[in-house]
């Protein structure tokens, strides 16, 4: 367990024979969807990427969007709605890592983003060859699902090729 200003979290680190020398990105990835989880993910992985004078990426994931009739493909204004909307997310989360990151007397990191339309837990998991450490936010639970992450969280703890940290926000 890691405590500083921002909130608790939990890191987790893959066994020593997950993680290959290319694993090594030295950068920071984290997951956004606009969530005030993820919010708080930004802001941690922001601070900590300021700390240790690495870069950081912020990531959305635009899940794909199953019809439910088969006779044609969905109107390209969902799709187009799809792109808009995460483009926000992504500018809303720049912005807050930024603030975050500049916070401190800590020189500039590089910020960058990214959109990407497929799957969440698998393209995180795959983002982690390539990141020094993922981050990405959780809702706290209460007494008997505590020990419980979400989906996507856990499939990053199990499958992630770097160490993750997971950032609870409990109501």
């Amino acid at each position: 367990m890691i405590s500083d200003s921002i909130g608790p979290s939990v890191l987790f680190r893959p066994k020593e024979n997950q993680m290959s020398a290319q694993a090594k990105g030295y950068r920071i990835v984290v997951g956004t969807d606009g969530s005030r989880a993820s919010n708080a993910a930004v802001c941690w992985a922001a601070h900590d990427a300021a700390l240790r004078h690495l870069p950081l990426t912020v990531v959305h994931v635009v899940n794909p969007v199953a019809t439910t009739w088969s006779h044609g493909p969905l109107p390209d204004e969902v799709a187009m709605w799809q792109e808009n909307e995460g483009r926000r997310i992504l500018a809303d989360a720049v912005k807050l890592a930024r603030d975050t990151a500049n916070a401190k007397d800590h020189p500039p990191i590089p910020i960058e983003s990214e959109l990407v339309f497929s799957t969440t837990a698998p393209t995180l998991v795959d983002l982690s060859k390539e990141a020094e450490l993922m981050v990405v936010g959780t809702y706290g639970r209460g007494r008997l699902s505590r020990g419980l992450l979400g989906s996507v969280s856990s499939t990053l703890v199990r499958h992630g090729h770097c160490p993750v940290a997971v950032i609870p926000v409990y109501n």
